[in-house]
Parts: C-alpha cells; structure tokens; sequence
C-alpha cells in the first residue's frame, strides 16, 4: 500500500485529509489506498480495508498497486484461499506483470498449491533473467517439497545471477556442513570475505564453520584477522568466546580488557558478558556488566530489563525501580512484564503480579515460560484451583516444554 508522511501523524486528521480528497476525487488511487491503510493501521475490520481497495481496484482496474495492496493486505491476514482468488483475478486482468505474477506465485504457495506456484515462479524467471528473487523462490518450494539437491542447484543459480547474496551463501554454508563438507563450507566463507572484506560477516561464517567442529585455534585465528579488518562486536564477541571454549580464560579476560579500554562505548560486548555471567549464575558480575551497559545506554529497555532481572537474583532493592522503567520504556512486552511481574511477587504484591503475568499472556499467549510462573504465584497465594488450570494446560505439552518435570511436581504438590 502507500505510505504517506500523514500516516505516522495524528490518524484523525490524516483520515479527514484522505476522505476530503476522495469527496473531490472518488476515483483518486492513492488516497483510497492511504485510508485502507490508516484503517488497517488503526483497527479497521477486514471488511473495512478490503473494501477501500476494493474501491481502488475499480478505480484503476489495470493498474498493479490496487491489486498488489489486496493480495499483500490478506496474505499478511492468513486468508490465502481470499489472497489466491484475489491474485487469480489480478493474473486475468493484467498479464504477464512480473509483479502480479510473483504475487500469484506467493499466494499458490501459501495455500499450499505447490506446483502451481512452482509454475508460475517460473514465468516470473523467464520475464525476469537477471534478478534472482523467482529462482530464490524456487529453491523454497524446492526444499519445502524436501527436494534438497534441486533447492541447491537453484540456490547456486541464484549465485551466478548475483554472486554476493549473504543469505544464500550461509544456507549453503550451514547444508555444506550437515553433508559434513567442511572445506565447501570453508571456500564459501572465504569468497564472502573476497567479496566483503571491509565486513564482519564473511569471518564470521568462516569462525563459525570452525567453533562448530570445536578446531578453537582455527576459530581463534579467523576471529582475530576479522578484527583486523573491521573492529566489530560481533567479531569481538566471538573471539572471547572462542577463547574461553578453548580454555584460555585468562587470555579471554586481557582480550575482554582490551576490547572494553579500545572501545569503551560498545554495549553488545557489555550485554554479552552479562548474559555469560547469568548463565554461570553469577549474578553480581551479571549486574556489573549489565549496569555498565546501562551508563552507556541509560534508557535501553533491554538493559534495564537484564539489569532488574539480575539485580533481583541479588537482592538488591533497585531491581524493581529498573523493572518499572523498563516498562515504562516500552510497555506491553511481555518478557519486560514477566520481570516486573516476578520482582512485585517478592516483595508480596501478588495480586499485581498476577494481574500483569495474565496481561502478559493474552499478548503472547504461547510464553509457557510466563504461564510456569503465573502457576507458581497463584500456588504462592494460595490460588491452588487457577494454579491447577494454568499446569494442566503446561502438561498438555509432554516434553514439548522444557520444565515439563517441574509442571509435574507441583501439579502432585497441589
């Protein structure tokens, strides 16, 4: 669909902007389209939306945009039996548009109609020799139907129409390695630091090759000539990791040093080594890399959330101050509100604990990670018969969930 500059401005006025010059212009195509958006945007039911386009469509029936907007409009609603019908009849009234057709493609293979789409894909190649999108297409449907060496012919094909796509060089890195060809993978990794070599990304996949197979000096040395092209924190990162996988940890502390003196601004690094320290449950060191990340970023949601959740293990009264402002920061997330929500608990303040854990899930309601601890809380309140509901619905899910055992003994506790 369009996007205007009226859009990210207050709703109200950009609809009475579209709907003034649709009242001058009915058959004005971008004003309709711009108002099926703000309504998509701002809770217009389907019917609403679609029928806005619907207007556009019969406004400039031979013209891609209107038709375009639709089909996007309802694949991105999960109605593809509505999307295929709406591209079927885009493909009649204009033809043999790479577009419309790539559009038509894409609805066949949502609605499952693989061979359809699988044809169509390949008109779209023909009218479209030099872009690589339609082959990358069919390498999908390719591996998606579990016909893995044709994926990859059509992988390597779309290398020769455009021989620097990352994407495609890292699958074929990561299929190079589940056939155990290390030195395929390897000379892919190596034409991507040819082809980028003012990036971290091509030794990056080479390191990675070599930390998978655990060959850490291979690994060390990679990491180290990456960061002599480019000071990256992806890189630096890696490097410590590899470093301490290979037990050199005192060599991984100096680098850690170096790194922090040389870049003292970088805050992936900080994050890093906060989310090493939690998983070593050394908490107090956890808070001191996460607080230093904060001093950099003082208004960093993620930080702050990291930081409340360690701070919490520690004891320390500041946690909640920096669960609150997390949220605060960026309301509605619901890893933030299941920090929040475990820090009130604590303290006693299970009703609100409660209160947002429950909020928490009606906006992901498949976080099986908050519904363990929305059980526990209404166990600690002596809500046995909620808790009960909450585990039974958790043991549905056999060893799907990897705290399945603890569901289990506190469902036999209650």
């Amino acid at each position: 669909m369009a996007t205007l500059d009226l859009l990210d401005k207050k709703p109200d006025d950009a609809r009475k902007r579209f709907e003034a010059v649709i009242s001058a212009d009915p058959k004005n195509t971008q004003a309709l389209l711009s108002l099926a958006e703000l309504k998509a945007a701002n809770g217009g039911t389907p019917d609403e939306v679609t029928s806005m386009i619907g207007k556009a469509i019969s406004a400039s029936p031979s013209e891609p945009p209107p038709r375009l907007a639709l089909i996007q409009y309802l694949l991105k609603q999960k109605e593809y039996k509505k999307a295929l019908a709406a591209a079927n009849e885009a493909g009649s009234a204009i033809q043999d548009k790479p577009e419309i057709l790539d559009a038509l493609a894409r609805s066949q293979q949502l609605a499952g109609d693989l061979n359809q789409a699988q044809t169509t894909y390949g008109k779209v190649a023909s009218l479209q020799p030099t872009s690589p999108i339609p082959i990358l297409r069919l390498a999908e449907i390719q591996f998606a139907t579990k016909n893995k060496e044709e994926g990859i012919k059509y992988l390597k094909k779309a290398l020769e129409i455009k021989p620097d796509i990352v994407e495609v060089q890292r699958a074929l890195i990561m299929m190079a390695m589940e056939s155990k060809n290390t030195k395929n993978a390897i000379d892919i990794a190596r034409t991507v630091q040819k082809q980028r070599p003012k990036e971290a990304i091509g030794y990056v996949l080479e390191g990675d090759i070599h930390a998978f197979d655990k060959v850490w000096p291979e690994a060390i040395n990679v990491f180290r000539n990456g960061l002599k092209q480019i000071a990256a924190p992806e890189l630096a990162i890696k490097l410590n990791a590899s470093l301490i996988a290979s037990g050199n940890i005192a060599e991984a502390e100096k680098m850690a040093g170096i790194w922090h003196k040389e870049h003292p601004k970088d805050v992936a690094f900080r994050m890093y080594q906060g989310d090493r320290a939690i998983g070593q449950k050394n908490f107090a060191q956890a808070v001191n890399h996460y607080q230093a990340a904060l001093d950099i970023q003082p208004n960093n949601a993620l930080i702050l959330n990291n930081l409340a959740w360690a701070s919490g293990q520690t004891k320390s009264p500041k946690a909640l101050d920096f669960a609150e402002k997390a949220n605060q920061l960026a309301p509605n997330q619901p890893a933030f509100m299941d920090t929040l929500a475990m820090l009130l608990a604590d303290k006693g303040e299970t009703a609100k604990a409660v209160e947002l854990l429950r909020k928490a899930l009606s906006t992901a309601p498949q976080a099986s990670a908050i519904q363990l601890n929305l059980a526990k809380i209404l166990i600690a309140s002596g809500k046995k018969d909620e808790a009960r509901k909450e585990l039974d619905a958790l043991a549905k899910m056999g060893d799907k969930f990897p705290s399945h055992a603890e569901v289990s003994q506190l469902l036999k506790s209650l």
